[in-house]
């Protein structure tokens, strides 16, 4: 993961606040998402779950079992 949770917390509230019921968010990785509303509120409550998991010493990027991870 490249980016922090902070990041798509930070474009997912931008998103919320627009009050647009239907639009497109530019992923860090590059890519255009397209989402709703209601999807765009659970994908906060993922990162901030991730972002929280983190802090907590939870949550690291080798425990994800990625190729590549030590």
């Amino acid at each position: 993961m490249p980016f922090s949770p902070q990041t798509m917390i930070d474009l997912l509230q931008a998103f919320l606040q627009t009050g647009v019921g239907i639009g497109k968010i530019k992923h860090p990785d590059g890519r255009d998402v397209t989402m709703n509303r209601k999807g765009a509120m659970e994908e906060l409550a993922y990162w901030e779950n991730v972002k929280a998991a983190q802090a907590n010493g939870g949550l690291s990027i080798s425990r994800l079992g990625l190729k590549g991870d030590f």
